[in-house]
Protein backbone atom coordinates (compact mmCIF):
# COMPACT_ATOMS: atom_id res chain seq x y z
CA UNK A 1 0.00 0.00 0.00
CA UNK A 2 1.82 3.42 -0.53
CA UNK A 3 2.34 5.93 1.83
CA UNK A 4 1.31 9.01 -0.31
CA UNK A 5 -0.73 9.88 -1.16
CA UNK A 6 -2.68 9.92 1.97
CA UNK A 7 -6.10 11.29 0.40
CA UNK A 8 -7.31 12.37 -2.87
CA UNK A 9 -9.70 15.23 -3.42
CA UNK A 10 -11.60 15.52 -6.15
CA UNK A 11 -13.96 18.04 -8.18
CA UNK A 12 -16.83 16.74 -9.61
CA UNK A 13 -17.84 18.33 -13.01
CA UNK A 14 -14.45 18.66 -15.13
CA UNK A 15 -12.72 15.87 -13.09
CA UNK A 16 -15.20 13.09 -12.59
CA UNK A 17 -17.98 14.07 -14.62
CA UNK A 18 -17.76 16.30 -17.44
CA UNK A 19 -18.73 20.12 -17.11
CA UNK A 20 -21.63 20.52 -19.34
CA UNK A 21 -21.88 24.48 -18.47
CA UNK A 22 -24.84 24.08 -16.97
CA UNK A 23 -26.52 22.51 -13.65
CA UNK A 24 -27.14 19.15 -14.01
CA UNK A 25 -30.41 18.77 -12.18
CA UNK A 26 -31.90 15.28 -13.15
CA UNK A 27 -29.91 11.88 -12.73
CA UNK A 28 -30.58 11.16 -15.90
CA UNK A 29 -27.86 13.58 -16.61
CA UNK A 30 -24.91 12.32 -14.59
CA UNK A 31 -22.39 10.66 -16.62
CA UNK A 32 -18.90 9.75 -15.80
CA UNK A 33 -16.03 11.36 -17.83
CA UNK A 34 -13.60 8.58 -19.91
CA UNK A 35 -11.22 6.94 -17.17
CA UNK A 36 -12.89 8.29 -14.09
CA UNK A 37 -14.03 4.97 -12.94
CA UNK A 38 -10.83 3.24 -13.39
CA UNK A 39 -8.49 6.37 -12.08
CA UNK A 40 -11.47 5.98 -8.84
CA UNK A 41 -10.61 2.29 -8.18
CA UNK A 42 -6.68 2.14 -8.78
CA UNK A 43 -7.65 4.68 -5.21
CA UNK A 44 -9.28 2.38 -4.01
CA UNK A 45 -7.03 -0.50 -4.86
CA UNK A 46 -4.59 0.75 -3.12
CA UNK A 47 -6.49 2.20 -0.05
CA UNK A 48 -6.22 5.58 -0.90
CA UNK A 49 -10.05 7.12 0.24
CA UNK A 50 -11.12 9.32 -3.16
CA UNK A 51 -13.53 12.40 -1.62
CA UNK A 52 -15.62 14.41 -3.71
CA UNK A 53 -15.20 18.22 -2.89
CA UNK A 54 -17.89 20.28 -5.26
CA UNK A 55 -19.39 23.99 -5.66
CA UNK A 56 -23.01 23.63 -6.45
CA UNK A 57 -24.36 27.20 -6.43
CA UNK A 58 -27.44 25.69 -8.22
CA UNK A 59 -29.29 25.16 -4.69
CA UNK A 60 -28.49 28.45 -3.41
CA UNK A 61 -29.92 30.02 -7.26
CA UNK A 62 -32.72 27.84 -7.13
CA UNK A 63 -32.00 25.70 -9.94
CA UNK A 64 -32.13 21.76 -7.84
CA UNK A 65 -33.35 21.64 -4.01
CA UNK A 66 -30.77 19.88 -1.58
CA UNK A 67 -32.74 16.95 -2.26
CA UNK A 68 -32.34 16.69 -5.86
CA UNK A 69 -28.24 16.92 -5.13
CA UNK A 70 -28.37 14.54 -3.26
CA UNK A 71 -30.17 12.01 -5.68
CA UNK A 72 -27.76 13.18 -8.45
CA UNK A 73 -24.73 12.23 -5.97
CA UNK A 74 -26.53 8.67 -5.28
CA UNK A 75 -26.77 7.90 -9.21
CA UNK A 76 -23.12 9.20 -9.74
CA UNK A 77 -22.34 6.71 -6.80
CA UNK A 78 -24.21 4.05 -8.27
CA UNK A 79 -22.50 4.27 -11.65
CA UNK A 80 -19.37 4.37 -10.20
CA UNK A 81 -20.27 1.17 -8.21
CA UNK A 82 -21.28 -1.04 -11.41
CA UNK A 83 -17.97 0.10 -12.24
CA UNK A 84 -16.28 -1.20 -9.22
CA UNK A 85 -15.58 1.81 -8.03
CA UNK A 86 -16.13 3.66 -4.91
CA UNK A 87 -16.08 7.48 -3.39
CA UNK A 88 -15.27 7.74 0.23
CA UNK A 89 -17.10 10.84 0.37
CA UNK A 90 -18.56 13.63 -1.27
CA UNK A 91 -18.73 17.32 0.26
CA UNK A 92 -20.87 20.04 -1.66
CA UNK A 93 -21.06 24.03 -1.01
CA UNK A 94 -24.66 24.85 -1.84
CA UNK A 95 -23.76 28.39 -1.69
CA UNK A 96 -23.16 31.25 -3.85
CA UNK A 97 -20.49 33.68 -4.31
CA UNK A 98 -20.94 36.68 -1.86
CA UNK A 99 -22.42 33.76 1.04
CA UNK A 100 -20.84 34.10 4.18
CA UNK A 101 -19.42 30.55 4.19
CA UNK A 102 -15.95 28.70 4.33
CA UNK A 103 -16.39 26.00 2.05
CA UNK A 104 -16.91 27.61 -1.03
CA UNK A 105 -13.90 27.06 -3.23
CA UNK A 106 -11.60 29.08 -3.48
CA UNK A 107 -11.90 28.95 0.33
CA UNK A 108 -10.75 24.98 1.50
CA UNK A 109 -13.08 24.34 4.32
CA UNK A 110 -14.34 20.88 2.26
CA UNK A 111 -11.17 19.88 2.13
CA UNK A 112 -10.30 20.65 6.02
CA UNK A 113 -13.82 18.63 7.26
CA UNK A 114 -12.70 15.90 4.76
CA UNK A 115 -9.30 15.32 5.70
CA UNK A 116 -10.25 15.04 9.16
CA UNK A 117 -13.23 13.27 9.05
CA UNK A 118 -10.57 10.48 6.99
CA UNK A 119 -8.03 11.32 9.98
CA UNK A 120 -5.31 12.35 7.19
CA UNK A 121 -2.84 15.32 7.05
CA UNK A 122 -3.81 17.72 4.07
CA UNK A 123 0.02 18.40 3.12
CA UNK A 124 -0.01 14.45 2.39
CA UNK A 125 -2.98 14.55 0.29
CA UNK A 126 -4.02 15.46 -3.84
CA UNK A 127 -6.78 18.06 -4.95
CA UNK A 128 -7.62 17.57 -8.17
CA UNK A 129 -9.68 20.02 -10.04
CA UNK A 130 -10.16 21.61 -13.15
CA UNK A 131 -10.04 25.13 -12.41
CA UNK A 132 -8.25 28.11 -10.26
CA UNK A 133 -10.89 27.75 -7.43
CA UNK A 134 -9.93 24.07 -6.81
CA UNK A 135 -5.63 24.64 -7.43
CA UNK A 136 -6.35 27.80 -4.61
CA UNK A 137 -8.39 25.99 -2.46
CA UNK A 138 -6.01 22.91 -2.63
CA UNK A 139 -2.83 25.03 -2.43
CA UNK A 140 -4.76 27.39 0.75
CA UNK A 141 -4.31 23.85 3.00
CA UNK A 142 -1.01 21.98 1.67
CA UNK A 143 -1.70 19.66 -1.19
CA UNK A 144 -0.44 19.15 -3.54
CA UNK A 145 -2.38 20.28 -6.74
CA UNK A 146 -3.09 18.79 -10.29
CA UNK A 147 -5.24 20.64 -12.51
CA UNK A 148 -7.16 18.72 -15.18
CA UNK A 149 -7.48 20.84 -18.59
CA UNK A 150 -5.63 21.31 -21.91
CA UNK A 151 -1.47 20.94 -21.73
CA UNK A 152 -1.41 24.17 -23.85
CA UNK A 153 -1.21 27.23 -21.05
CA UNK A 154 -4.32 26.18 -18.97
CA UNK A 155 -2.30 26.52 -15.76
CA UNK A 156 -1.52 30.27 -16.48
CA UNK A 157 -5.05 30.89 -15.56
CA UNK A 158 -4.15 29.54 -11.75
CA UNK A 159 -2.95 31.53 -8.97
CA UNK A 160 -0.97 29.70 -7.33
CA UNK A 161 0.28 27.75 -10.21
CA UNK A 162 -0.84 23.81 -9.95
CA UNK A 163 2.19 21.08 -9.04
CA UNK A 164 1.40 18.96 -11.91
CA UNK A 165 -1.06 19.32 -15.09
CA UNK A 166 -2.81 16.33 -16.68
CA UNK A 167 -5.50 15.86 -19.36
CA UNK A 168 -7.83 13.73 -17.62
CA UNK A 169 -8.03 11.98 -14.01
CA UNK A 170 -7.14 9.03 -15.51
CA UNK A 171 -3.56 9.83 -16.75
CA UNK A 172 -2.88 12.15 -13.37
CA UNK A 173 -3.76 9.48 -10.96
CA UNK A 174 -1.94 6.49 -13.15
CA UNK A 175 1.52 9.01 -13.03
CA UNK A 176 0.99 10.10 -9.49
CA UNK A 177 -0.27 6.74 -7.95
CA UNK A 178 1.90 3.94 -8.16
CA UNK A 179 0.82 0.36 -6.79
CA UNK A 180 4.11 0.02 -4.65
CA UNK A 181 5.38 1.91 -1.82
CA UNK A 182 6.76 4.61 -4.10
CA UNK A 183 4.98 7.83 -5.98
CA UNK A 184 6.21 9.57 -8.96
CA UNK A 185 7.02 12.73 -8.54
Amino acid sequence: MPDWPAAVFLDRDGVVMPETGAYIVRIHEVQLLPGAAEAIRRLNDNAIPAIVVTNQAGVARGALTSTMLAAIHLELTRRLDEAGARLDAIYACEHQDGDDCTCRKPLPGMLVCGAEKAGVRLNNCLMIGDSPRDIAAGAAVGCTTVLIGPSDGAANDCTPAPDHVFTSLYEAVKALVTDSSEARL
